[in-house]
C-alpha cells in the first residue's frame, strides 16, 4: 500500500509516464509489489523457471531436491505403517480419500501428543522419523516443492541445507542403519553403494563449493 501510495499517488508523474503495475494495483485489492518484481524481473512463479537454458541449474539441484522428496517419503511411509499396525493389515489394502483424512488425522495428533515424548523412544531411527517429526518433514517438503517449482532451483540447495534438520536426521538414519547391517552380515563386506553415493556427493559439493562460490560461479 505504501509504495503504490508513493509511487502512483504522491509523486508528481504524469499518467502516461507511471509504472505498470500502478494500474494493476488499482483493479487488484491483493497486489502485492514485491510478487510484481519477483514475477517481470527475476522470473519467479510456478514453473516458470522452466526452461531449456535453466537445465545446469536444474542438474545442479537435482542432488539435494532428490534426498528432501525421498526423506519426506520415507516419514510419510513410517507414519502410514504404524497405522496400518494401529488399524490392522486390511486397512492397506484401502487406499482411499477417507483412509488418507484419517491418516492425516492420526499424523497430526501422534505429533502433538505428549504420550510419545522423546525419553520413550529408544531407537534412533523412531525418534528421528518419528510423529513428532512431523513439523520438521512437513517443512522439509514444503521447501523442496518451492524450490523444485517456484524459486530459483538452484537455491534448493542454501535453502533446504539451512533450515531443515530432517534432511540430516533421515540421512543419518540411512547411513547407520546400514552400516549396522554390514556389521550383522558376515558376507556383505562392500559399503552400501547409495551411501556412499551421499557422502561422495557432500564431500564434493563442499570442497569444490569454498573454491567456486567466493570466485562468483554457480554454485549455489
Amino acid at each position: 500500500a505504501r509504495g503504490h501510495r508513493f509511487h502512483c499517488i504522491e509523486s508528481n508523474i504524469s499518467v502516461f509516464n507511471k509504472n505498470e503495475w500502478c494500474a494493476q494495483a488499482e483493479d487488484s485489492a491483493t497486489f502485492s509489489l514485491y510478487a510484481h518484481v519477483q514475477r517481470k524481473h527475476w522470473n519467479v512463479g510456478l514453473l516458470r523457471y522452466y526452461e531449456l537454458k535453466q537445465i545446469p541449474n536444474f542438474i545442479l539441484a537435482m542432488p539435494i531436491l532428490s534426498l528432501s522428496f525421498g526423506a519426506a517419503i520415507w516419514w510419510i511411509g513410517m507414519s502410514w505403517n504404524s497405522l496400518i499396525a494401529r488399524d490392522g493389515p486390511g486397512f492397506k489394502r484401502y487406499m482411499t480419500v477417507t483412509n488418507v483424512f484419517l491418516w492425516a488425522f492420526q499424523a497430526l495428533s501422534s505429533s502433538s501428543d505428549s504420550a510419545n515424548s522423546i525419553s520413550a523412544v529408544s531407537n534412533s531411527s523412531l525418534l528421528l522419523l518419528g510423529p513428532s517429526c512431523l513439523p520438521h518433514y512437513a517443512i522439509l517438503a514444503g521447501f523442496a516443492l518451492v524450490g523444485a517449482f517456484v524459486a530459483h532451483v538452484q537455491i534448493s540447495t542454501r535453502l533446504i541445507c539451512s533450515s531443515c534438520p530432517a534432511l540430516y536426521w533421515c540421512l543419518t538414519v540411512l547411513i547407520a542403519n546400514e552400516k549396522e547391517n554390514n556389521t550383522k552380515s558376515k558376507t556383505n563386506t562392500k559399503p552400501i553403494r547409495a551411501t556412499k553415493m551421499i557422502s561422495i556427493y557432500f564431500i564434493l559439493f563442499n570442497m569444490l563449493g569454498v573454491i567456486m562460490h567466493v570466485n562468483w560461479l554457480p554454485w549455489t
